[in-house]
């Protein structure tokens, strides 16, 4: 197995573990708390892993974009499969979300604070 195939491999596998503890974690802690009385800890709790769940899917999306042609010589359903996963991180925007409201305090184009407003719409279409 080449290098990139390695790698690539190891990287699926480190996303998949990711998205299952985070997945875990939000559907853990639900089950615990009193649906009638939120705190701010459980939005802050959830809003934690939420990020980490898109931090994941971006860091996917930048794999399977950086190893397409990899991707492409797999069999199928598994190229197809991937290459669908590709386009839905996409069309929700999570790469374009994380990279601009998730992990930033600053816009980098007009040098003032991030528009809560816009990232909150973002967020909400994904």
């Amino acid at each position: 197995m080449s290098e990139r195939l390695d790698y690539l491999k190891w990287v699926l596998v480190d996303q998949i573990q990711d998205l299952t503890i985070g997945t875990k974690s939000i559907r853990d802690h639900v089950e615990t708390i009193d649906s009638t009385e939120v705190r701010n800890e459980t939005v802050w709790y959830l809003r934690m892993c939420t990020m980490f769940l898109l931090s994941s899917l971006a860091k996917l999306w930048e794999a399977l974009d950086h190893y397409n042609h990899e991707i492409h010589n797999f069999p199928e359903p598994l190229s197809s499969n991937l290459k669908k996963l590709k386009a839905e991180i996409e069309t929700k925007k999570i790469y374009a979300y994380r990279s601009k409201y998730g992990a930033h305090l600053i816009d980098k184009a007009t040098k003032k604070p991030i528009s809560i407003s816009d990232g909150k719409k973002l967020y909400v279409q994904i």
